[in-house]
């Protein structure tokens, strides 16, 4: 399903996107959606991989805790 939105944007970005898609034998439309969905996709990446360091960095401070109840219980086995 499409939907029609009204964009705003500058005379010179309006000129080179007009220039590359005519280069490119798209239609204006089609090459604003594949630039927007580029755009998309480039900070969804940014968004999952601040996610992943974020739970790496938790799973990193459990482990931490995990390994010294471990040497604990090693250190007491071993008195």
């Amino acid at each position: 399903m499409s939907r029609v939105i009204s964009v705003k944007m500058s005379q010179e970005i309006f000129k080179s996107t007009d220039r590359i898609a005519h280069y490119l034998k798209l239609p204006r439309n089609a090459y604003i959606n594949k630039a927007v969905g580029f755009f998309k996709r480039v900070h969804q990446r940014r968004l999952l991989k601040k996610k992943l360091q974020k739970e790496s960095r938790l799973v990193a401070q459990e482990s931490g805790s995990v390994l010294k109840e471990f040497e604990q219980f090693e250190d007491d086995i071993f008195k």
